[in-house]
Formats: C-alpha cells, structure tokens, sequence
C-alpha cells in the first residue's frame, strides 16, 4: 500500500490503477529477480576458480542456468508476489503481511508433512508452490549421470505445477486490483478523532515526594516490563502467531515416528524432537517482529523525544522491554509443550514429564530466541 499523505495526490494525478499497480508489482519482483539471479551467477563463478578440482565440474552449460532461472526462480516469485502485494493491498498493513507471510511458510511446511507418502505424490507436486516437489518426482529414479547432465523435461507434472500456480498469481493480482483504493478509508476516522476533546486529567492533591531507591526501581521496572507486555498480548497478530506455531508443532508431533505405516511411542524425546524443528522458529520469528515493535513504538507515537528528555537513565527503558520479550517467548515455548503434552494424551501416552519438556524445549527455546 501507499502512505496515506501520497494517496490523495497520486488519486489526482492521471495514473489509472492498472497502471500504477502494475509498475509498482512488476518493479518489485523485477528487483527480486536481479537478486535472485546472484544464486547461479555466484555458482557459475565459483566453478570457475582455480583451486576447484575441474575433473569433477562439468562443462559450463548456459541453458542450465537459464531453466533453474526461469522455470523455477521466476514463476515462484511471480506466486509470491503476488500473494503478499495481494495481502498488502487489501489489509494496507505490514503486520498482517508479516503475519500472512510466516502463515504460508507453516502451511507449506504441514503439507509437506501430510504428502510425504508416495500415495500422495501427485497432490504433492500439484500443491507445491515452488516446485520442488514436482521436480523431486519427476527425478526421483534418475541415476547420478542423469542428474548431472540432464534437465527435466517441462512436462507432466512439472508444467502442471508450474502452470497452476501462476493461474494463482495472476487471480490474486486481479484481486489486489479489485480491492485496491486510492483512497485511505481510515483517513476520516483518523481526522474525526484528532478533533474529539479529552478531559482533562482530573487531579486530587498534591503528587508524592519522588523516591529514588531499590523498591523504587524494582516497581518501576515491573510495571515497564507489564505495560510492554500487555501491548504484546492485546495484539491479535501475536494470537494469530501463536495459533500458527500450536497447529505446525501439533501436525509433526502427530507424525513423529510414522515412516509408511509403523508409527513409534509417542515419548516425551520424540515430541521434543519434533518440536524443535517445528515449534522453535515461532519464539524467533515473535522475537524478531515484537522486538522491533517494543523498541520504535515510542518514535512512531512521536514520544521518544519526551522519554529521551526524562532523567532516566538509557537502560531504565531498554531492560523492562527485555524482560517483557523474554517473558512472552517463555509463555510462547509453554504453549508448544502444552500441545506436545496434548498430543500425547490423544494418542494415549500418559506418561507426561513436564520437567523435560522445561529442561529440553522452554529453556533453550526462549533463550535462543532472545539470542
């Protein structure tokens, strides 16, 4: 989306809205592109240096570079794109972007889960939006000299995919087009409330003697650290975060151990084992994104000229949002326990072993996501 200062005067202007979002989605994945084709640029110059061992490089072959490009680099930043521009557009927001785009991630991660038996290979290659697995397929009984020498050909399951997903991108675009508006429709709201009165601060004596003591700076440091805190938790993209990381940590704890048909006891190892590599990247990811919020929040409501003014000291107002971050991705690393816990009490393991799940997950989660 556009800055709300800029939209009414581009609405001015004589740019039609084919026209501008066009440019600005063809600009980006454009740029995308260029970065993208660094990858095969760099591979091509690195088997080029002279400490490689040329007998086991083969020959420089153009059109490998190009397919790898072209059939698989640019359809999937085409898809993507496309989603997200689609999203931006309609929601105007980056924290809903944010948010859809770790959503895609875990949903591409548990469908890779649920196909991975070789019943399922055709619904696989067709729902894979990078075409991977379609190109996983169609060279699953290559031999080595077929690998190394040979592209697959653009065919069967591999067009499929391909064509598929860009009859995806190119809807979602169509509706980023339909929904969008040179207009801000918050941008009344915004105006009628700036003009409403507030009360004044109603006041009943005089304020206390300030204090300046270790009690002090403990219950100062509490309620900073509680404030920040609740703004994590009033945030519904901090729920809808959460929900994401529960359902992609229950499905691989589901499966864990189930490898065609034979399935294992659901032991508290094996549900740890899943979940660091199904549930650990979400405290990362929450880290990363509430991080950033608790630290320009104050410049974005334009108060951090008042709060840099304050006699307080610099790490009075960095240490309590410290300690609210590491408490919410402690809440957050409990949740995942909670569903491996779950998860073993439908499967009807009830030997549950909390203390592991505190030593083995909450602990180094948390503390690598604060990392």
């Amino acid at each position: 989306g556009l800055p709300p200062e800029r939209l009414a005067t581009t609405s001015s202007t004589c740019i039609g809205k084919g026209s501008y979002l066009g440019g600005r989605f063809v600009g980006s994945v454009a740029a995308a592109l260029l970065v993208m084709a660094s990858v095969p640029l760099g591979i091509a110059v690195g088997s080029a240096m002279p400490w490689q061992d040329s007998e086991k490089i083969g020959p420089f072959v153009l059109t490998h570079y190009l397919y790898a490009l072209f059939v698989f680099a640019l359809p999937t930043l085409l898809i993507l794109g496309a989603a997200f521009f689609a999203l931006a557009t309609a929601t105007r927001s980056m924290m809903w972007t944010y948010v859809g785009a770790v959503g895609a991630l875990v949903l591409f991660s548990g469908t890779r889960i649920w196909l991975r038996d070789q019943q399922h290979d055709t619904a696989s290659a067709l729902t894979d939006p990078f075409g991977l697995s379609a190109l996983g397929i169609t060279t699953k009984y290559w031999t080595a000299i077929e690998r190394n020498t040979q592209l697959p050909p653009l065919e069967g399951l591999l067009l499929g995919n391909r064509l598929l997903w860009l009859a995806v991108a190119a809807a979602l675009f169509a509706l980023a087009w339909w929904r969008f508006r040179f207009e801000d429709p918050s941008r009344g709201k915004a105006d009628k409330a700036s003009v409403e009165e507030v009360p004044p601060a109603a006041r009943s004596g005089p304020l206390p003697a300030p204090r300046r003591d270790a009690a002090t700076g403990r219950a100062q440091l509490w309620a900073l650290a509680r404030f920040d805190m609740a703004f994590v938790f009033r945030s519904p993209a901090f729920f809808v975060l959460l929900f994401i990381g529960v359902i992609n940590a229950g499905l691989s704890a589901w499966f864990v151990g189930d490898f065609y048909g034979s399935g294992s006891y659901p032991v508290t190892r094996l549900m740890v084992q899943a979940l660091q590599g199904a549930f650990t990247i979400m405290p990362i990811i929450i880290a990363i994104y509430y991080g950033g919020e608790l630290v320009w929040r104050d410049r974005d409501r334009r108060m951090h000229e008042i709060v840099d003014a304050t006699a307080a000291a610099d790490w009075t107002h960095l240490v309590p949002k410290i300690v609210a971050i590491a408490l919410v991705l402690a809440a957050t690393s409990l949740a995942g326990a909670a569903t491996g816990m779950l998860i073993q009490l439908l499967k009807g393991y009830t030997r549950l072993e909390p203390l592991n799940y505190l030593l083995w997950l909450v602990l180094p989660s948390t503390m690598g996501a604060l990392h």
